[in-house]
C-alpha cells in the first residue's frame, strides 16, 4: 500500500500538527511518501520517504499566485505519482478553483481524497459552487464531523462511500504551568469582532466580571482592552504564549461567526484535548459537541448570555460526569480510533 502526502495549497502557516500527526498514523500501515516545502517536517519517522522542493519556485508576482501556486504543486505531484505509482494520494489541503483545473494532471481521480477545512464554507458563492460541482463526485472527500459529510452528501447528491469522515486528532500540550488560574480565554483566529466589541461594551456599562472577581482574556483582530478583569489582547500569539493561556484556564470561549458553519476549529480541539470546559457561539460545530458532550461544550447565545454563563457555570473536573464527556471525546479521537478509519477506507 502506497499513499502520497501533500497539501495542494501554500501552506507554511497552519495544519502542521495536523499533518504530522496523520502522517504518522498513516505510516503504521501503508508506505507513505510526502512532499513538503523545504525543512518543513523535523519530527517524522525516518522510515517516511519526504521529497521537497522551494516554495519561491512555485510563486509567482505578476498573477494570483494562490492559485498558480497550487496548480503548480499538483503539477509536480503527478509527475512523482507517475514515477511511483501510488495507490492513494491523499491532499490535506486543496484550493477549490485551483484543483477544478489541476485535477486533470491525475489520470485517475478515483484514488484521490481532498480534506476539507473551510472550503466547504465558501460553497455558498455561486462561482465557488460552480467550479466544486465540475469534480465532486469525481474524487473523494475527507470531513471532520458527520454533519459536514450529511451537507456535502445532501446538496451534492454525493454518495456516503465517497465521503470519508474522519475524527480530528487530539491536541495535547506537554507542558503545564499552572502559574496562575484564568477564569476564560478566547483566543482564537476565528473570533468574532461584534463579539468582541460588545463583550467591552457590556463590561465597561455594567463591570460584571469586575463585580464578581472573574478573569477574562481574549483576543481581538484590532482591539485592546484591559480594566483588570477583562483584557483583549491583539496580534500574533507565539507557540508558547498560546499555550500559557490554554494551560492557565478553566474555560476556553469560541466567539465565533455564523459564517463559520461546516468545518472543524484547531481551537476547539485545543480546549478540550486539554480538558477545558468549552463555551461557543450557536454555530453547527458547537450545537453538535453540545449535544454530544453537554458536560463539557456549552453553547452561547449572544454576549449577554456569555456573562451569564461565565457567573453561573462551575463545573469541577472531578465531577463524574464532566469525567465521562472528556473519555468520550478522547476515545473518539484517539489514535486508534483514526487509524481504525484510515486502514478500513485504504486497506
Amino acid at each position: 500500500m502506497k499513499i502520497l502526502y501533500v497539501n495542494f495549497i501554500h501552506n507554511l502557516w497552519g495544519h502542521k500538527r495536523l499533518d504530522e500527526k496523520l502522517i504518522k498514523y498513516l505510516a503504521t500501515f501503508a508506505e507513505v511518501t510526502v512532499i513538503s516545502p523545504r525543512d518543513w517536517y523535523k519530527d517524522l519517522p525516518s522510515k517516511i520517504n519526504i521529497i521537497t522542493y522551494n516554495p519561491k519556485t512555485y510563486l509567482s508576482k505578476k498573477i494570483d499566485s494562490k492559485h498558480f501556486y497550487s496548480i503548480k504543486i499538483m503539477n509536480f505531484a503527478a509527475r512523482i505519482k507517475k514515477k511511483e505509482k501510488f495507490d492513494y494520494i491523499f491532499a490535506a489541503s486543496f484550493d477549490t478553483y485551483a484543483f477544478a483545473i489541476g485535477r486533470f494532471f491525475f489520470n485517475n481521480q478515483n484514488n484521490l481524497y481532498i480534506m476539507h477545512h473551510n472550503n466547504t464554507d465558501s460553497l455558498y458563492r455561486n462561482k465557488v459552487d460552480i467550479f466544486f460541482k465540475s469534480y465532486v463526485k469525481d474524487v473523494n472527500h475527507v470531513v471532520f464531523e458527520k454533519f459536514i459529510s450529511d451537507y456535502l452528501a445532501k446538496k451534492y447528491r454525493i454518495k456516503k462511500d465517497n465521503i470519508l469522515t474522519l475524527p480530528h486528532p487530539l491536541y495535547k500540550n506537554n507542558c503545564n504551568n499552572n502559574k496562575k488560574k484564568i477564569d476564560c480565554v478566547g483566543i482564537s483566529n476565528s473570533n468574532d469582532e461584534n463579539w468582541i466589541n460588545e463583550i467591552i461594551n457590556l463590561e465597561k456599562k455594567n463591570e460584571i466580571l469586575k463585580r464578581h472577581g472573574l478573569s477574562v482574556v481574549l483576543r481581538s483582530e484590532s482591539k485592546t482592552y484591559d480594566n483588570g478583569n477583562l483584557k483583549v489582547i491583539n496580534g500574533y500569539l507565539k507557540k508558547t504564549k498560546y499555550n500559557y493561556y490554554i494551560n492557565n484556564t478553566n474555560k476556553i470561549f469560541l466567539p465565533f461567526p455564523k459564517t463559520f458553519k461546516y468545518r472543524m476549529s484547531g481551537s476547539l480541539m485545543d480546549a478540550l484535548s486539554n480538558n477545558k470546559i468549552v463555551l461557543g457561539s450557536d454555530i453547527p460545530l458547537i450545537k453538535r459537541y453540545s449535544q454530544q458532550y453537554p458536560k463539557i461544550c456549552y453553547t452561547v447565545k449572544n454576549p449577554k448570555d456569555f456573562f451569564e454563563q461565565i457567573k453561573n457555570i462551575k463545573v469541577s473536573k472531578d465531577n463524574k460526569m464532566v469525567k465521562h464527556d472528556f473519555k468520550e471525546f478522547n476515545n473518539a479521537h484517539s489514535q486508534q480510533k483514526i487509524t481504525e478509519i484510515l486502514v478500513r477506507e485504504f486497506s
